[in-house]
């Protein structure tokens, strides 16, 4: 992975977070467990940004996670 695909999903990542979490809460209903569930999202989309083909379906990948 590129420099520029990393800093093209951090900047991804931090301008959407707020829309995470909703959807999150949506289906939990909790703050603390909707926070959770968007930050293991995080950790795994970091973890495996990698297996991003292509940086144009950047959200469809990382709604998968």
């Amino acid at each position: 992975m590129s420099q520029n695909q990393k800093e093209a999903l951090a900047a991804y990542l931090i301008a959407n977070q707020e829309k995470f979490y909703r959807l999150a809460f949506s289906y939990v209903r909790s703050q603390e467990a909707a926070l959770d569930i968007v930050q293991n999202a995080v950790v795994k989309g970091l973890e495996h940004a990698e297996s991003i083909r292509e940086m144009a379906y950047i959200k469809t990948w990382f709604y998968r996670i």
